[in-house]
């Protein structure tokens, strides 16, 4: 779980805290450290950009587009 978290968000330390307060497998944060670093390694590898940039910039090109049609609606 905290691999999978990380590899789609790319934050390996709050991935693996929050399995590990999910699961109250204390014992388990070295393994899951682990796993969350591996897979940021991994999801760096696959594609340089995270889930997050990728929102951000679609969010940012919908309102420069909702700009200019209601900039190009008032006149």
């Amino acid at each position: 779980m905290a691999a999978f978290l990380t590899g789609v968000t790319r934050t390996p330390f709050t991935s693996a805290i929050l399995v590990l307060e999910m699961t109250d497998r204390h014992n388990l944060i070295f393994h899951l450290m682990l796993a969350a670093m591996i897979a940021n390694i991994v999801s760096f590898v696959i594609d340089r950009h995270s889930l997050y940039d990728r929102l951000k910039v679609e969010y940012v090109h919908q309102m420069h587009h909702e700009e200019t049609v209601s900039n190009a609606a008032e006149k």
